[in-house]
């Protein structure tokens, strides 16, 4: 039988009911928070067999209930994973359920433990608890997608990452909405930096940095995030960024008024044959006609005849300077905004 043919509360009941036994076999005090985890899960679950969508408001409510369930790491994951299973067994379409289940693992696994929660606290502005002490007169914030490295890598990750020792002093790790978060002590110069977050990562990850004092943390996590935001628009590839390499974007996306015009200039290139993809692939490429062509399979006078086209409908040459930097501020500033927009219609 189907999710779609039956009455939400009834289903959150029946997915709920095969976790009785574990819900029994804990504290008394831990029965309840772990009972209503289960209940915000199911009815995620529900909500996105219906109507295909995940909203905000029902994974923030999972998160909240996660730091009060008494429950963390692997355990949590399994009991996750056998609702996952008995929710795809009950509906005939499983994949919205099973990307749900993906977003449901990403968000506890920046849920907790509690020590990772230290991060969330501070860059909402919340007061440092007694054990959180920020010796350090700078700090470097360093974040990535959590999603990057899927959500049981990434809770692993941070959880050997905090309280790590940089110069005798600790990295507090943790997440922060989609993010994972970085808060390395000192700032001993870029390059310094770069390569102690080489050493902290695992793998090549696409990053951003900013460096701020313990009393701005938060706008230095916000400047990390935009500038992030604007690397994975651009389609960077792994590295560490800092805003120094996107100066005119940042600037751009935080004046709606430039941002309009910069979207504005590009907008024409959709209604014309392949010459969108050029500009971006040609941007891409550092604004090499060689290595445009290659990347797009096309003779190099293909890729010349597209950039003529491309200077007379916008007005800007993109082999210029001027020109090409406002193109290649353009093309980031669209597609932050269309990403934007599309994850704005999928969590309704």
């Amino acid at each position: 039988m189907s999710v779609l043919n039956v009455d939400p509360v009834a289903r959150i009941e029946d997915l709920v009911v095969w976790s009785d036994e574990l819900v029994q076999q804990r504290s008394p005090g831990d029965r309840e928070p772990l009972r209503l985890l289960l209940r915000d899960i199911a009815a995620l679950y529900v909500h996105v067999a219906r109507h295909r969508e995940q909203p905000v408001a029902h994974r923030e409510r999972i998160q909240a209930a996660a730091r009060t369930a008494g429950v963390a790491g692997d355990e949590l994951r399994e009991v996750v994973r056998r609702l996952t299973d008995e929710a795809i067994r009950r509906t005939p379409e499983p994949a919205p359920l099973l990307a749900a289940a993906h977003a449901v693992l990403a968000d506890l696994a920046c849920a907790g433990p509690p020590r990772l929660a230290r991060v969330r606290r501070l860059l909402n502005g919340e007061p440092p608890e007694r054990e959180i002490r920020l010796p350090a007169p700078e700090y470097t914030v360093v974040v990535f997608r959590a999603g990057q490295l899927g959500p049981a890598g990434v809770a692993g990750l941070l959880a050997e990452l905090d309280g790590q020792l940089v110069d005798g002093q600790e990295v507090l790790a943790g997440c922060h909405g989609d993010h994972a978060v970085l808060l390395v002590p000192g700032s001993t110069g870029e390059q310094r930096v770069r390569r102690l977050v080489a050493d902290l990562l695992p793998s090549p990850l696409c990053a951003a940095m900013a460096t701020c004092g313990p009393s701005t943390l938060t706008a230095g996590y916000d400047q990390a995030a935009n500038v992030l935001a604007l690397a994975l628009a651009a389609a960077r590839g792994p590295g560490l960024y800092g805003i120094d390499d996107f100066l005119m974007e940042y600037a751009a996306m935080r004046d709606p008024a430039v941002s309009a015009r910069l979207v504005a200039i590009v907008r024409p290139l959709l209604g014309s044959d392949r010459l969108y993809e050029t500009l971006t692939a040609f941007v891409r490429c550092g604004h090499n006609r060689g290595r445009t062509a290659r990347e797009l399979f096309v003779h190099r006078t293909t890729v010349d005849y597209r950039i003529r086209r491309i200077a007379e409908i916008t007005g800007y040459d993109p082999t210029s300077g001027q020109g090409g930097q406002v193109l290649a501020a353009a093309v980031t500033i669209f597609a932050l905004r269309a990403q934007r927009t599309a994850k704005n219609e999928r969590e309704g």
